[in-house]
């Protein structure tokens, strides 16, 4: 393997390192968000989450 090529592995790999740690702060908030709008419901008897499936 070249210079220019071991450098190119490792910015790429610099780069996967940094989206996984992108991915991993995304999943917390949505856990955390899943857990606030939980709660939400429960305590003010709401429904936030818009149900799914066909409109009539």
């Amino acid at each position: 393997m070249s210079g220019k090529e071991r450098t190119d592995v490792k910015a790429l790999e610099k780069r996967i390192k940094e989206l996984e740690k992108q991915l991993e702060l995304a999943k917390m908030k949505n856990v955390g968000l899943n857990t606030i709008i939980d709660i939400a419901e429960q305590d003010y008897k709401l429904e936030i989450r818009k149900k799914s499936g066909p409109k009539q």
